[in-house]
């Protein structure tokens, strides 16, 4: 991947706030289908083509053309993605500049760091003893249910944030207005 400058990493940042789609994927591992595999992914789409394209020669990462079944009324869209390889660093340079998908970012980044592990346990443990400990399972378990929640569409969703602010809000001015009355 190409040294990626400040204003290339603010760009993107902002692409990915408005259009884009930072995640974790979930598979069954082939070697054992009783476990999970979690994989990190950063998506954008759009209906202009030189945009994906762009985002494909200057950070890698694969474009798809999406068109939509019920047709006409509909601009084909196209997607970049990026999986696995060169995510951590991709996220790290654009950190600073996240306003909307920051959380998802520090999530992703949480995966890719637990997995980290897993490796270094694996090189450094060449026996039967297993490098994937339970613990790390719940941990990356946990993590991808946050990030579902986090990225779930709809009025709901909004609302649900919403209003989980405004209790955390109101018990903070409770706590306050009990101090003041004491």
């Amino acid at each position: 991947m190409p040294i990626m400058n400040k204003l290339k990493a603010s760009y993107l940042a902002g692409l990915i706030d408005g259009e884009g789609y930072i995640g974790i994927m979930k598979h069954k591992r082939y070697d054992d289908l009783t476990k999970n595999h979690y994989r990190e992914v950063i998506k954008i789409a759009n209906t202009d083509k030189k945009l994906i394209e762009w985002l494909k020669n200057s950070f890698g990462g694969d474009m798809e053309e999406r068109k939509w079944k019920n047709g006409e009324n509909y601009k084909t869209a196209y997607c970049w993605s990026k999986k696995y390889t060169n995510t951590e660093e991709i996220l790290r340079k654009i950190m600073p500049y996240l306003r909307v998908k920051k959380k998802q970012a520090e999530i992703v980044l949480e995966v890719i760091k637990t997995k980290k592990k897993w490796w270094q346990r694996l090189n450094r443990n060449r026996s039967n003893t297993p490098a994937y400990r339970k613990e790390d399972w719940q941990k990356l378990e946990k993590l991808y249910w946050q990030i579902r929640k986090l990225n779930k569409k709809g009025i709901l969703a909004v609302e649900e944030t919403e209003r989980s602010n405004s209790l955390k809000r109101d018990t903070t001015v409770q706590s306050c207005e009990n101090k003041i009355v004491s």
